[in-house]
């Protein structure tokens, strides 16, 4: 997937929003599909604006086309996860590495 690239009004990038597929998948969808997986990053100084609120969304509009569902993995004391429950995400349990946990998000 291409890239969705949040600029501040400069047009300098201040985030971005993508997904990849994991090898091996985080989670699978009913029929053993690999879920496509979350990564999102926006620049320190432009956290906590509603910027990955805003690239979320347009993310989820874009995915919800092709996917019933996407998924996450997350540290479980990132600050982020207060935005991803906001959004939907849920917790499904282990994640990869020690303190990873696995969200997901339905699309539909």
């Amino acid at each position: 997937m291409v890239p969705i690239v949040a600029a501040d009004h400069r047009g300098a990038p201040v985030g971005a929003v993508w997904t990849y597929y994991g090898n091996p998948p985080l989670r699978c969808d009913a029929a053993g599909t690999p879920l496509p997986e979350l990564c999102i990053a926006v620049a320190p100084g432009y956290r906590g604006e509603g910027i990955g609120a805003m690239l979320l969304d347009a993310l989820f509009t874009t995915l919800a086309a092709d996917h019933d569902a996407m998924c996450a993995n997350v540290h479980v004391r990132n600050p982020a996860n207060r935005l991803y429950e906001r959004k939907g995400f849920r917790v499904l349990g282990q994640g990869n590495g020690p303190l990873g946990v696995a969200l997901i998000k339905d699309l539909r």
